[in-house]
């Protein structure tokens, strides 16, 4: 979670032409806590990490993490890369920050992934039952496996 912009919207999708979308607020964020909800950060400001300085890069990642433990009053375990951008640089500052967990936008499953670099599978409001399915037993959707399976045939014939 974007720790400052807890309660306002998605303006880094705004600038591409996304919708907008309001973001949870902190009284939001809570009641879904009390309910078992474990929440991980995601910077302050959600910016392509890979091309931040040294010193902004140790603010979005460290910062975010306390900031959000005194606001949740719990542990901040896991780290979700800004549009995926990770290279060995941001890893390290992860890991440096104390995160155990950290997750990159590369679809599919986690077997024997490193654990400050697994895959994430994206569940949105356009998933339908088939593709949740799907992603669940394969970590894609029907349609990036069909993808995945034309190149592989592709570079067959």
């Amino acid at each position: 979670m974007q720790v400052d912009c807890i309660g306002g919207s998605n303006l880094w999708d705004q600038a591409s032409g996304l919708h907008v979308r309001n973001l949870l607020t902190l009284e939001q964020i809570r009641e879904m806590q009390r309910y078992g909800v474990e929440f991980g950060s995601h910077s302050l400001t959600h910016p392509w990490l890979p091309g931040v300085p040294d010193a902004q890069l140790r603010r979005e990642v460290s910062d975010s993490k306390r900031r959000l433990e005194d606001l949740l009053g719990v542990e901040v375990k896991s780290f979700a890369f800004p549009y995926g951008g990770v290279d060995q640089r941001v890893r390290s500052a992860v890991a440096e920050a104390g995160y155990q967990l950290a997750f990159t936008a590369i679809p599919g499953t986690n077997w024997r992934n490193d654990p400050l670099c697994q895959n994430r599978t994206e569940v949105n409001e356009f998933t339908g039952l088939a593709d949740f399915l799907f992603e669940l037993r394969l970590g894609r959707t029907i349609r990036q496996a069909l993808g995945v399976f034309r190149r592989s045939f592709g570079k067959r014939a």
